[in-house]
C-alpha cells in the first residue's frame, strides 16, 4: 500500500538547516532529518470500502494525489492558536480520497478542530474528542465562525 507524504512548507528551511545531532559526526548512531510527515492508511480485512456512496473528488484531485507525495503551505500556531497545528488541505484530502459524502468521521484528537471543520465543509458527519477546554472551546468557536 502507498502511504502518502505530507511536506509542511514552512518547516524545510529550517529543517535543512539544522544538524541531524544523534552521535555528532560519527557512524554509530546518527539521527537522519526526513522533513516530511508519514500519513498511515489502516485497514480491517479488507482494503476495499464495504459500501459505496457518492465521491466528491475530482479527476485532477485523484491524479494528483495518488502520487505519494503531498506538498503544501502549513499552518503556524500563530493562525490557529494550537501548539500543532496543520493546514486545512491536509485532512480535506484524505477526507475526498478515502470518504464519501455522508460518510462519519471519528477524530479523536481534536485539537483546533481543523479534521472537523473539512470534514463538515465537505458534507461529512463529524465527530471529534478534546480532553483540552481549552482546545475544546477553540474547535467549537473555529467551527462555527467557518460552518454556521
Amino acid at each position: 500500500m502507498a502511504l502518502p507524504l505530507y511536506h509542511p512548507l514552512e518547516q524545510t528551511e529550517y529543517l535543512l538547516n539544522e544538524p541531524a545531532w544523534g552521535s555528532w559526526r560519527s557512524a554509530s548512531a546518527p539521527h537522519v532529518i526526513a522533513p516530511v510527515e508519514l500519513i498511515l492508511v489502516l485497514y480491517k480485512e479488507c482494503w476495499k470500502k464495504a459500501h459505496r456512496g457518492i465521491s466528491d473528488i475530482t479527476r485532477e484531485e485523484f491524479i494528483q494525489w495518488t502520487n505519494g507525495l503531498w506538498t503544501f503551505p502549513g499552518e503556524t500556531s500563530k493562525q490557529v492558536k494550537h501548539p500543532a497545528p496543520f493546514s486545512r488541505e491536509l485532512p480535506k484530502r484524505c477526507l475526498k480520497l478515502f470518504s464519501y459524502i455522508d460518510d462519519t468521521v471519528l477524530d479523536p484528537f481534536t485539537g483546533s478542530g481543523t479534521t472537523i471543520l473539512e470534514a463538515l465543509c465537505h458534507n461529512r458527519k463529524a465527530y471529534g474528542l478534546e480532553i483540552d477546554p481549552l482546545y475544546l472551546a477553540l474547535a467549537a468557536k473555529r467551527i462555527c465562525d467557518i460552518v454556521f
